[in-house]
């Protein structure tokens, strides 16, 4: 990425307002407005490059400024249906305010080219993004739109430079027929495409003379902007013969040698120089036919016109068909606009485009042409009885017609449960997608996989992809639990985000620091800043606090939303994912503490708990008045914003406190205070909600009494040192399981390393993050990880989570997916562990014979997890070759060495009726294995080969009845 082009998109980001909309120059006083076409290219730049969130936020605006407007377009609908004159009051402007307001001075008003771009940039973000929000949320601006640029598209107006305005122009047509076109193909309404058709037509019939398009009807001169007609918007493909007759007329009469393009011959706005814009359209134009040089050249004369800033202007002044006209224009309204949004927006393009074209080249006739480009299922589980939906979206990326049949296998192990294929016709370019439901049997706790194969008429595979989903009576029987920390006023992409999190199937989200304070839960007003935010927003405070800098200029002034907050948790219901409050038991801020000195805790010397003089520990005994104060602040919780359940943090400390109740200073035993109080809260929340969930933290496993709690629906056990090694995990993983044998357990472990790493080492934090993930998952456990978009939590604060590479998100899903097709087999009650009696110990059962394995996690081996349930046997292999130390928290910096051809020898008395082998690093689909039998000391052995290791492989033996 060239410095030109991070600065173009610095450039766009900084000029967009909060509000969404992008202002055409910052220098340029006339230019200080939205205009819908320059915004537009904007936003498409920025999908282009991967910020879907900016450019969402132009598109929601731009809909809402139609909407605000509406009356305009219901007051020109009725003049022409009583034929009478329109006058420039009744127009939709052409520029507006940040604010949404139209410009109040002389300026053109009646452009169309305008609208008909913003209707194709919508449907280039949807295609881009694959997400509907701004359809769904900006129908109302949308519809309204098309019915604007339906009843005035043939009107004289003024073009994209504002003028002309008595003529119909072409490259105006050709920018409503893209709009239309693009944002129909979502729309499949009928009386568009007709109307997008006659606009095609209409161009064909009046536009076009000697051979070539013209600038307006009447005229027979060209302008740059014709190429609009073939780039972006598709009226006519580029390698037509009108296309490339237009294009020839445009080089002969506008471009200059060894320079840019004007925008036409009599062009005297700032005498008439070269457009910046024109000549990058040119270039995207040249991308299309496979012009790359030509391309190329133009881009580099570009650049050259960046000042020492980055800056890209709007024209330039090498070649002026009227330089006395520049002078005039200086005079009025100063130097040239600069730098321009929209030469930055078409360089990005231009870049873009070229890179594309680039890529091709290299993979030429090796890329796929039809390919599934997604599979979802419609929610993050099912329910017994429930209609699984799964979407499959497929994209024809060739010049055409492509008959395909998608095959969808549903199968659980590897035995199909359904099989069904879709026949389907794709136009070219056209993306498609394909609802599939299926009814399973009413299941209890039961993974599934779903394998996909795309096939073309001679039963040639073309792409294949897999997913997976589970029917649950209840999510605690699979507790894949994520987290949302962000409740800001203006977040807009509360449906993307939660998108995100259903597509790694997490079925249950802890809200946290939702609340107002750890007191007093419920905010008092819509907007409001958390406790800790407004106590750190003290300097003299925040600098004596020992906490990670970052942090605390996250929590300084932490502004939050009530109304972003429940639309996240309406979102997360929308899957099925149920919503559960943070709460911490004994937390409260130093004014509640001051009213009620006597609930707090002491230390043996008589000075209150707290955790940095931030939050004091209060008394959570049933004698104590906080306890019913907090239990009263969940109970508000659950009826204020609709949780199914309250999250109970403790800090790991005080293990034990002295009371002052009725000033009697008395020592209590906090593990017995926390049973009764998981108790009590179940019993008291269970009034407002029959089926609410408790769940609470026994830090670093402790107290270990409260894991066998009944009313405590999922273990939960945030992991802090000395269990900072893999083996260390396991541990605790058994024990938690000796004390709640009938409960799923989560493991908050958090990924400290990514907040220690530059960009060179990223891949060994993602790798870590993998074996860590493997390791906790292979042992039965769940890892709470994820949450917001595609983050991580690095420690204990959640807001101060990292964002993760796009390309890791796409790994890492792979692993999400495997644990939901083989959550039998990873986290069933029934299995027990038997790796230390079997494997690597005395009595050497199963044996890896080519490589260094254990059963205990070691530096430089494989490590074994091997566990049995009844008609299964269950191998976990933990790739630990190479690595030096075995911290999971430590970056993985040693080189990756694949394992091939691991050859095991297994002496199992029951009959091996067949292996299969799964990994989410090579195949979620489990694939048979061959293996022989050998005589051993103990009966008959069987040898087979796993063909390849990365981070984990599963095996799974199933033994004959």
């Amino acid at each position: 990425m060239n410095y030109l082009f991070r600065k173009s998109i610095e450039i766009l980001k900084e000029y967009q307002s909060t509000s969404g909309a992008f202002i055409a120059s910052p220098n340029f006083d006339v230019y200080k407005y939205c205009w819908f076409r320059d915004s537009t290219y904007s936003a498409y730049a920025l999908d282009l490059v991967g910020d879907h969130i900016n450019a969402e936020k132009f598109y929601i605006w731009g809909t809402k400024v139609i909407e605000r407007y509406k009356e305009k377009i219901k007051r020109v609908e009725e003049k022409l249906q009583k034929k009478v004159d329109l006058s420039p009051d009744d127009l939709l402007h052409t520029r507006y305010n940040v604010d949404m307001l139209e410009s109040n001075d002389n300026w053109p008003i009646f452009q169309l080219d305008g609208f008909g771009v913003f209707l194709w940039g919508i449907a280039q973000h949807i295609r881009l993004t694959g997400c509907k929000k701004v359809l769904i949320m900006g129908k109302d601006g949308i519809d309204l739109t098309i019915r604007y640029l339906s009843i005035l598209w043939d009107h004289p107006c003024y073009d994209c430079w504002e003028e002309y305005g008595d003529k119909i122009h072409v490259s105006t047509l050709a920018s409503i027929y893209g709009g239309l076109s693009n944002i129909n193909y979502f729309l499949k309404d009928e009386k568009i495409k007709k109307l997008a058709q006659d606009i095609k037509e209409f161009v064909l019939k009046n536009g076009v003379k000697k051979g070539h398009l013209v600038k307006f009807l009447g005229t027979d001169i060209v302008d740059a902007s014709l190429l609009w007609v073939s780039v972006p918007f598709e009226m006519i493909e580029p390698s037509h013969p009108l296309i490339k007759n237009t294009v020839k007329k445009i080089e002969k009469d506008l471009i200059v040698k060894n320079g840019g393009l004007h925008r036409y011959k009599e062009d005297s706005f700032y005498g008439g120089g070269e457009w910046i814009i024109l000549t990058a359209w040119l270039g995207w134009y040249y991308t299309k036919i496979g012009e790359y040089e030509k391309a190329k050249k133009l881009k580099k004369w570009i650049e050259k016109q960046a000042d020492d800033f980055g800056q890209l202007p709007e024209q330039v002044q090498h070649s002026l068909y009227f330089p006395k006209e520049y002078v005039k224009w200086k005079l009025k309204w100063g130097e040239v606009a600069k730098p321009l949004l929209w030469s930055h927006a078409l360089y990005i393009i231009l870049c873009n485009s070229i890179e594309q074209k680039n890529q091709n080249r290299v993979i030429a006739g090796e890329s796929k042409r039809v390919e599934i480009v997604d599979v979802t299922p419609s929610k993050s589980f099912f329910k017994p009885g429930e209609s699984v939906r799964v979407e499959f979206e497929i994209i024809n990326s060739s010049s055409e017609m492509a008959y395909v049949t998608l095959c969808i296998s549903i199968l659980w192990l590897d035995k199909e449960i359904h099989f069904e294929e879709f026949n389907m016709r794709l136009m070219p370019k056209e993306q498609k997608k394909q609802l599939f439901e299926f009814c399973p049997e009413c299941e209890k706790f039961l993974g599934y996989g779903v394998d996909a194969i795309l096939k073309d008429q001679n039963e040639i595979i073309l792409d294949a992809k897999s997913t997976a989903f589970d029917v649950l009576e209840d999510w605690t029987l699979a507790p894949r639990y994520g987290f949302l920390c962000d409740f800001s006023k203006s977040e807009a992409d509360t449906e993307e985000r939660v998108k995100s999190i259903k597509k790694f199937h997490i079925n249950c989200i802890q809200f946290y620091d939702w609340m107002y304070r750890h007191h007093n839960l419920i905010p008092p007003k819509e907007e409001y800043v958390d406790a800790l935010g407004e106590k750190l927003s003290d300097c003299n405070l925040h600098q004596k606090i020992n906490w990670n800098p970052r942090n605390i200029e996250i929590m300084r002034n932490r502004r939050l939303s009530a109304n972003t907050l429940r639309r996240k948790i309406k979102e997360v219901k929308r899957y099925g994912i149920e919503a559960i409050a943070y709460g911490a038991v004994y937390g409260a801020e130093e004014e509640f503490v001051k009213e009620h000195p006597d609930w707090a805790l002491y230390t043996n010397d008589d000075r209150i708990f707290s955790l940095e003089d931030l939050i004091f520990i209060m008394n959570i005994s049933r004698d104590c008045g906080w306890h019913d104060h907090i239990l009263n602040e969940y109970a508000r919780a659950l009826k204020e914003f609709d949780f199914d359940g309250i999250h109970l943090d403790q800090y790991g400390f005080p293990r034990a406190a002295y009371s002052h109740l009725g000033y009697k200073k008395k020592l209590i035993n906090m593990s017995n205070l926390f049973y009764e109080f998981i108790t009590d809260c179940k019993r008291v929340l269970s009034e407002i909600k029959s089926n609410v969930k408790i769940i609470f933290n026994a830090v670093n496993g402790w107290p270990p009494d409260t894991l066998a709690n009944p009313e405590q629906d999922v273990v939960y056990i945030e992991v802090w040192p000395p269990h900072d090694t893999y083996q260390s995990l396991k541990e605790i993983i058994s024990k938690a399981r000796i004390f709640a044998p009938g409960k799923q357990i989560v493991l908050a472990a958090y990924m400290s390393i990514f907040n220690r790493v530059d960009n060179t080492q990223i891949s060994a934090a993602e790798r870590a993050t993998l074996l860590t993930f493997s390791s906790i998952n292979a042992n039965g456990a769940f890892h709470l990880l994820l949450g917001e978009k595609s983050c991580i939590i690095t420690d204990g604060y959640y807001p101060a989570y990292i964002r993760l590479r796009a390309d890791f998100v796409e790994v890492f899903q792979y692993y999400w997916d495997f644990i939901v097709r083989y959550e039998n087999f990873l986290f069933d009650h029934s299995l027990k562990d038997i790796s230390l009696y079997v494997s690597g110990g005395i009595d050497d059962e199963l044996r890896i014979v080519n490589y260094p394995y254990s059963s205990i996690a070691k530096p430089n081996t494989i490590w074994v997890i091997y566990k049995e349930m009844p008609r299964y046997k269950v191998l976990s292999l933990i790739n630990f070759l190479n690595i030096l130390d075995t911290h999971w928290d430590t970056l993985r910096v040693e080189k990756v060495e694949y394992v091939y051809n691991i050859k095991i020898e297994a002496t199992i008395q029951e009959k091996v009726k067949k292996i299969l082998f799964a990994s989410p690093d090579f195949t979620l689909k489990p694939q048979s294995l061959d293996f022989q039998f050998f005589k051993s000391k103990k009966g008959e052995g069987i040898r087979f080969d796993v063909p390849i290791l990365n981070c984990w492989d599963m095996i799974i033996f199933e033994l004959d009845q």
